[in-house]
């Protein structure tokens, strides 16, 4: 395996001072997922110091470590450890001949990433390990990028203004996606607009002439293309419903256990099939694909991949459970949750072809401000939309979505996630479709695990 930092590259990209040479073939900066011969950055933290790991991180066969301390194993000693990282990110990007892409949006972000590293065929694509999406996992991802990737796919997240924009010029994209703006962190906003305002960040690093890729159904289109136009913009193109988009969505139609779109890709028709249900993933297959052609790969052929895109952990994924003597299908949407996603995913609940019940558990959802309650209370006509029968909640916010909602579909509220388990448990019935949703915070993967591990899983 060839080497993805030699001692020398390091030491020349952050002005380090190396202790005895070393080769990497990977970075890390958590011992408990670094492997042999990954560098170590020990990075100091608002919890941890990472230097606490040194030992760990050798013991486990770390090629060298990134430390402010001068070390008797092989090393890099720097004077900021974070700053290292920087370095060693900005280092990577100069000297790759890979096609950036990064991606921000209020939702769908992650799964646009994994999308599109699909259509363009992993074996090319140097994409994020999950949400690496803040001022650690950006950097971190590209420190990671190998040398010969044709295309590498990055996600940029914020939750206040003035995170996206040094993350982009790191990144120096040749195309910015932008997949949504919706009442996401209101907590640290004053308006939506501000929101569209700090997303428009992700034009600053785009390189002189890039592509530029915007929902077109947004109230913010005409802001974010004014904005990309006064960066430096080349093509800006835009993804809807709406005739004037480039990126057209047709019709969005289920079929089986997944979903057959029609769209107008710049003028030609394309048919393809996803995975998942309702129209938001079919808006964001439209973002892919209108990337997929701005790159000058083949839409057509990226189209057939997504059809084998299956959703990621926490976002969306079936399990197709045997529990207690009866089926249920579980939906894991348990990773985040905004008043967007919320929308999406009931969308999607109410596109599924079971006979049963449907089943709303939900958690809180963070970082909204003084509209919390009222944006939880907003749900219930989407769940009613969704013909969701029962409805289980947790959390204060969630509360006021519980208080509002017919005795007919109050089940259960609780404090905690694990306070609704007893009760659900209990209540779950032959073929009910059980959606689970909530913010990270609440920890509702919890109850998703609970279920899995008390029943039998489906392999078909």
């Amino acid at each position: 395996m060839s080497a993805l930092w030699t001692s020398e590259d390091a030491a020349l990209a952050t002005g380090g001072e190396v202790s005895a040479a070393w080769e990497a073939a990977g970075v890390s900066i958590d011992t408990r997922t670094l492997a042999p011969r990954d560098l170590f950055i020990a990075l100091k933290g608002d919890k941890h110091d990472g230097h606490r790991f040194i030992t760990e991180a050798y013991r486990k066969g770390a090629a060298a470590c990134v430390s402010e301390r001068s070390l008797a194993e092989p090393s890099l000693k720097v004077q900021d450890s974070y700053d290292a990282l920087v370095h060693l990110a900005r280092h990577a990007r100069k000297r790759s001949e890979a096609y950036v892409v990064a991606v921000t949006g209020s939702v769908g972000k992650t799964s646009t990433v994994a999308g599109l590293a699909e259509a363009l065929g992993r074996a090319a694509v140097h994409a994020p390990e999950g949400s690496y999406n803040n001022r650690y996992g950006v950097p971190l991802t590209l420190a990671r990028m190998p040398r010969g990737a044709r295309f590498a796919v990055f996600e940029i997240g914020m939750n206040h203004a003035e995170e996206i924009r040094p993350l982009s010029r790191l990144v120096a994209p040749d195309l910015a996606i932008i997949t949504a703006i919706a009442p996401v962190h209101l907590e640290f906003f004053d308006s939506l607009r501000g929101i569209a305002e700090a997303k428009a960040e992700i034009f600053d690093g785009l390189k002189e002439g890039g592509s530029v890729i915007v929902n077109g159904e947004s109230e913010f289109h005409d802001l974010l293309r004014d904005s990309a136009a006064r960066k430096g913009a080349g093509a800006i193109v835009s993804f809807g419903g709406d005739e004037a988009s480039d990126a057209r969505l047709i019709s969005c139609e289920t079929e089986g256990e997944g979903a057959l779109v029609k769209a107008s890709l710049f003028g030609e028709e394309i048919a393809y099939r996803l995975s998942r249900l309702g129209r938001a993933h079919a808006l964001n297959s439209l973002a892919i694909l209108a990337a997929v052609r701005l790159m000058g790969e083949d839409a057509a052929a990226a189209a057939k991949k997504l059809a084998a895109t299956q959703p990621l952990i926490g976002r969306g994924r079936k399990h197709r459970l045997r529990l207690g003597g009866k089926s249920l299908t579980v939906i894991d949407e348990s990773y985040s949750a905004n008043p967007a996603s919320m929308k999406a995913a009931f969308e999607s609940l109410a596109l599924e072809t079971g006979e049963g019940r449907r089943i709303a558990v939900l958690g809180d959802m963070a970082e909204l401000g003084e509209t919390a309650p009222f944006l939880h209370e907003a749900l219930l006509p989407l769940l009613q939309e969704a013909k969701a029968a029962r409805l289980f909640c947790c959390g204060r916010l969630m509360k006021s979505l519980f208080d509002k909602a017919p005795p007919s579909l109050r089940a259960s509220w609780g404090e905690s996630a694990s306070s609704l388990l007893p009760p659900l448990l209990d209540s779950l019935q032959d073929g009910d479709i059980v959606i689970v949703k909530g913010s990270n915070m609440m920890g509702m993967a919890g109850i998703v695990k609970t279920l899995i591990s008390a029943g039998k899983e489906d392999a078909a």
